[in-house]
């Protein structure tokens, strides 16, 4: 197959431009675990951020406002690096997902105040992609703010989510029955009013140095006298197509049957998030690749088998892949009503384990409560403490 490669970065008519050509499998894994990662981001945790950073901005006299705090800014931007590593990769992308959204939430506030756009801008705008240099830009491109800051995000999300579920999305036993031509066909019935995922993609082709070509590397490197004999050579053998190859071209075939590599090469321009998801999804549907939600951990997974209920993940708080536990759980959950001192507990060290993400938990102190939870459900299916009493205590 032909090797393929993304060119991750926005592409503008300035310089020093940033971009990085990558392997196709670096953003777009067999397993789809950062397009799933993307589906269940929280992106308003970088909503939060984004209002406390714009603070800086007072609304009542803007000409006092000042720039903006620089730790709250880069909080965003690491926000950005886990939603997708299409942001890490190429911090630049994440500044311009900033920029972007700055300037629609200027445009919307200062509607009919172009200098004062300009100004307030120059104090949000992150240069870490040219945006102090070029705010007209951002201003020119950005539309204006809707619900939240970060709007285009929040739209991408729930459009690809949508997208998914009524395409690849096997969960729902009614769509599983339908073939992937059918659902494609009742998702552009449904939505094409609303939302056509188009991809307008720049692809270029080329050849690449072949990696098992080694001869070439060693035996084969021409001083400038050789490679004027081979060139030569070439033009003779052009003009007269039966005339025996002479040495140094016998030496190029000899050296040319150790390419065993297929020496296309593909690259594709992925200048915004939502082209390199589009792209990733609509190949998916191309493949006929189906997903589902995992019984246990509810994460998306690839469907191998049409039987299939649990992902091979290993869930937080757990030490075995849902595979292996998922089936032994629902029978628990099926007898007990969810209501086993073992379901409680791991319904109770989810909700901690999220405590020391939103910074409400220090890992210390999340030690100490699961060491007292784990004592204490021990005794709860031993009969040793209250069951109801137990429960009452998670809770707490």
């Amino acid at each position: 197959m032909a090797a393929t490669f993304l060119n991750l970065g926005m592409v503008f008519d300035y310089n020093n431009t940033d971009y990085v050509i990558v392997k196709e499998e670096k953003m777009i894994p067999k397993t789809h675990e950062y397009l799933f990662r993307f589906l269940e981001a929280d992106i308003s945790r970088i909503e939060t951020y984004a209002q406390s950073y714009l603070g800086c901005i007072d609304a009542e006299h803007p000409e006092n406002s000042v720039t903006g705090d620089a730790t709250i800014l880069q909080r965003m931007m690491e926000e950005l690096f886990a939603i997708h590593p299409f942001f890490a990769t190429v911090p630049a992308n994440a500044s311009a997902e900033i920029n972007a959204a700055f300037a629609g939430y200027i445009k919307k506030q200062f509607l009919d105040n172009e200098e004062l756009q300009i100004r307030l801008l120059s104090l949000l705008c992150t240069d870490q992609y040219l945006g102090v240099k070029n705010v007209e830009h951002w201003l020119e491109m950005a539309p204006l703010m809707e619900d939240h800051v970060f709007g285009s995000l929040f739209h991408l999300q729930k459009s690809i989510s949508t997208w998914i579920f009524m395409t690849l999305d096997n969960t729902n036993p009614d769509l599983a029955k339908l073939s992937s031509k059918s659902r494609i066909g009742l998702y552009g019935l449904l939505y094409s009013g609303e939302y056509m995922p188009i991809l307008k993609s720049h692809m270029e082709l080329n050849i690449l140095r072949p990696q098992s070509f080694s001869g070439f590397g060693a035996g084969l490197d021409f001083d400038e006298k050789a490679t004027f004999a081979v060139y030569e050579s070439i033009s003779k053998m052009q003009s007269t197509p039966a005339l025996p190859a002479p040495d140094c071209i016998q030496a190029l075939l000899t050296a040319a049957e150790q390419i065993t590599e297929d020496c296309e090469r593909r690259t594709y321009v992925t200048e915004t998030l939502e082209d390199l998801l589009k792209l990733e999804v609509y190949g998916m549907a191309r493949e006929d690749i189906r997903i589902k939600r995992c019984k246990n951990c509810g994460r998306y997974f690839i469907l191998e088998k049409g039987n299939l209920e649990y992902c091979d993940r290993i869930a937080a708080g757990e030490t075995k892949p849902c595979s292996e536990i998922g089936k032994t759980r629902t029978y628990e959950q099926r007898i007990t009503g969810g209501n086993s001192a073992m379901a409680l507990y791991r319904k109770a060290y989810k909700t901690h384990f999220a405590r020391i993400k939103s910074g409400s938990m220090t890992r210390e102190e999340f030690d100490l409560w699961k060491a007292e939870a784990t004592e204490k459900r021990k005794l709860a299916e031993s009969s040793k403490l209250d069951f109801n009493e137990y429960a009452a205590w998670l809770k707490e």
